[in-house]
């Protein structure tokens, strides 16, 4: 099996290399700057980790304004650099959940120092954040699904689970299914591992929030970063130049990619022709996608869902290789998809019991008499 294109032979990556380099257009340059986009995304009604302040000085920070706890990061930076998630453990202590070092404020200044020698950026500035927790009782800091969008179709989805060092990924197609190492992608760089795939407890809400806030863009490929949180989906930022796909941190099967350079070209085409909010013919592909499509989010929100409890024990005992795990999701979406009220939810809901189902049999062996 071959990896990876050159981004001479593929749209898809070129694209994303012209935007690593230079922003394509006015909105993009808006929509990409994590100072502005979650106030842009909060009027459209997705929450996102309330900016506490801006500072431009780092001889601004103090105790005050990082609180009890707090996301510490560089404004201008890509690929979790220069983020520091902090919880006060003492005066003028913090712990960084992600490095799991104790930083002082002096400390944080140093290696924020550090952060923009690297970038060398002009005008730089710091944001200060809410700081929420996973959706998983494991997952202090929350797992991050990045979510790459052709003008409102899925192609596949990246997590990322920050609790671990380096950090685990697991990748999904458009349709929830698994990708695994060495078989369907290589991982040759050293700074992540694979992980164990954990879809979201709210991951039609994923789905929908990224068809919406994809559309908004005027450009035939985004990705949208959102955070499974203790409180539900946050957004992350708008990504039209993902440094992972750029610097290829890991390569994708070469068939995966010449189907994300045909969804490329055919999003250019609705965005040229004006009709980008028609329902996409590469949507046949994509079973859970078409449901969607059409609903408000007031629809999907109204969708019975497993309580926080019970997705938080199934799901850590899935994330710690626990075949029960996987199995019992996929069992409740059975007894959901049997008490529908509609053959639309009927429809939604086993396509999310094949999704876990799917993972079931990706890491266990199946046994004969299990519901399918």
């Amino acid at each position: 099996m071959e990896f990876d294109k050159d981004n001479a032979e593929s749209p898809f990556l070129n694209f994303v290399s012209e935007e690593f380099y230079k922003r394509g257009s006015e909105l993009r340059r808006l929509m990409s700057d994590k100072a502005n986009a979650p106030a842009l995304v909060s009027g459209w009604g997705l929450r996102s980790a309330r900016r506490k302040h801006l500072i431009r000085d780092l001889n601004e920070l103090s105790e005050e304004l990082l609180g009890e706890r707090s996301a510490f990061k560089y404004g201008k930076g890509w690929s979790a650099k220069g983020v520091y998630l902090l919880e006060r453990v003492g005066k003028g202590r913090y712990l960084d959940q992600k490095s799991l070092q104790v930083f002082t404020l002096d400390g944080l200044r140093k290696a924020q120092e550090q952060v923009l020698k690297y970038y060398k950026h002009e005008n730089p500035y710091w944001l200060i954040e809410e700081f929420h927790r996973g959706a998983l009782s494991n997952a202090e800091i929350p797992y991050d699904y990045k979510i790459y969008t052709f003008q409102g179709i899925i192609g596949f989805i990246i997590s990322v689970d920050r609790n671990a060092s380096p950090p685990r990924i697991a990748i999904y197609d458009g349709n929830l299914q698994p990708f695994m190492v060495d078989q369907d992608y290589l991982c040759p760089s050293p700074n992540v591992q694979q992980g164990n795939h954990i879809l979201p407890k709210h991951i039609l809400e994923h789905l929908w929030w990224a068809r919406a806030l994809s559309l908004k863009t005027d450009a035939p490929f985004v990705r949208i970063d959102m955070y499974d949180t203790d409180k539900g989906p946050a957004f992350g930022e708008y990504t039209f130049s993902p440094g992972d796909m750029h610097k290829r941190m890991f390569r994708l099967k070469r068939p995966f990619v010449s189907a994300m350079d045909q969804l490329f070209l055919n999003a250019e085409q609705r965005l040229a022709s004006g009709n980008a909010d028609a329902l996409p013919a590469d949507l046949k592909h994509y079973p859970l996608q078409t449901l969607l499509w059409d609903m408000s989010l007031e629809q999907v929100q109204a969708l019975p869902m497993i309580s926080d409890r019970i997705y938080r024990r199934y799901a850590d005992v899935a994330a710690n290789n626990g075949a029960n795990g996987y199995d019992r999701m996929a069992k409740r979406y059975f007894y959901y998809k049997k008490n529908a009220k509609s053959e639309l939810e009927s429809k939604i809901f086993e396509e999310l019991r094949k999704a876990w189902r799917g993972l079931h049999e990706t890491y266990h062996s199946v046994a004969p008499d299990e519901i399918r």
